[in-house]
C-alpha cells in the first residue's frame, strides 16, 4: 500500500510499513523512513507505484482547465475526491484524483485552501479582479523587457525622456521604469549614470553633479522666498573672519563651538571672548 500525503504546504508519497490508531510508518522512494501522522494521508493507492504517482499526477494536471474546474465545482467547501468524482464521471484513479488535488493546489487565485485536501472556490468579483491584476504585471513585465532591450543596446526609451532627473536622481524601486532600469544594469554592468550616458542623456559633468546634490538636499527646489535680516542689536563684532564646515550629524551652533574649542584645545569662553561672545 502506498499513501499521498501532505507535509508543510507540498505533497509526498510513500509506502506503509506499518500503520497504527494514529500515525503511519512509511518508506520514501528514496529510502527514507518516517513516521506521518494519519490524518496527513490524503489518498492511498497501490497502483501506480509511489515513485510514479506525482510525475503523472502532474502531467495529467497540466491537461486540466481551471475555470472549467471553477465552474463546475459551486461555491460550496468540497474535498479534491469529490471534485475527482464529478470531473471524471466515475470513480477517478489514484492518478486522476491525485491530478486533481495538485491542479487545485496550483491555482490558489481560483480556489481557497481550506483544509488538509479541501478547497473552496473563490468568489467570482475577486476572481475577476485577481485575473485583471495578473493580467496587467503581465503586461507590465512584457513592456519591462522591452525596456531592458533598448537600454541595454544604449537606446534610451521615450516614455522615460521626460521623467530624466527622476529616474537618475530619485529612483523609485516600485516603478517599472526603475526596474528596467535596474535590471540594464545588473546584465550590461554599467552602473546607472554610466547606462545614461551611453545613451546620450546624462547631463555634463558640472550639471550631473548639482543636479544630485540638490536633489539629496533640496527636494523640494531652492526657489526660497527673500527674507529681511534683522538687526544684530549693537552687539560688538569682532575683527575676525570665521566659518564653519558641519557635517551631516551636526545639529545646533553649540555643537560647532565645542568641536572647535576642541580641535584648537581652548576653553569654551576664551574661544568666544573675539567674537564679542564670552
Amino acid at each position: 500500500m502506498n499513501v499521498l500525503y501532505e507535509d508543510s504546504g507540498s505533497f509526498k508519497v510513500a509506502t506503509v510499513l506499518t500503520e497504527g490508531e494514529s500515525s503511519v510508518q512509511v518508506e520514501a522512494p528514496h529510502g527514507k523512513r518516517s513516521k506521518i501522522k494519519t490524518k496527513d494521508v490524503l489518498l492511498r493507492f497501490t497502483e501506480p507505484g509511489a515513485a510514479e504517482l506525482l510525475a503523472q499526477a502532474e502531467a495529467m494536471a497540466g491537461g486540466v482547465d481551471e475555470s472549467f474546474l471553477w465552474e463546475c465545482c459551486g461555491t460550496e467547501e468540497f474535498g479534491f475526491a469529490e471534485l475527482a468524482r464529478e470531473y471524471c464521471g466515475r470513480a477517478p484513479s489514484a492518478v486522476e484524483a491525485a491530478g486533481i488535488l495538485v491542479k487545485l493546489h496550483s491555482v490558489p487565485v481560483y480556489f481557497y485552501r481550506k483544509g488538509r485536501g479541501r478547497y473552496r472556490a473563490a468568489p467570482a468579483d475577486t476572481l475577476r479582479a485577481a485575473l485583471a491584476g495578473i493580467e496587467k504585471r503581465k503586461q507590465q513585465q512584457t513592456q519591462i523587457a522591452t525596456w531592458v532591450e533598448q537600454l541595454a543596446n544604449g537606446v534610451f526609451p521615450d516614455e522615460f525622456k521626460a521623467q530624466r532627473d527622476r529616474l537618475l536622481y530619485q529612483p523609485d524601486g516600485n516603478r517599472p521604469e526603475t526596474k528596467a532600469i535596474d535590471e540594464a544594469c545588473a546584465r550590461t554592468g554599467l552602473s546607472i549614470a554610466k547606462l545614461f550616458e551611453r545613451s546620450g542623456v546624462l547631463p555634463p559633468s558640472h550639471e550631473h553633479h548639482l543636479n544630485r546634490f540638490l536633489h539629496a538636499h533640496f527636494p523640494k527646489g531652492v526657489d526660497f522666498p527673500s527674507v529681511e535680516v534683522e538687526s544684530a542689536g549693537g552687539l560688538p563684532l569682532a575683527e575676525v573672519s570665521a566659518f564653519s564646515l558641519d557635517d551631516a550629524t551636526t545639529k545646533n551652533a553649540n555643537t560647532v563651538v565645542s568641536r572647535a574649542c576642541t580641535a584648537r584645545k581652548v576653553p569654551r569662553g576664551i574661544a568666544l571672548r573675539p567674537l564679542g561672545l564670552a
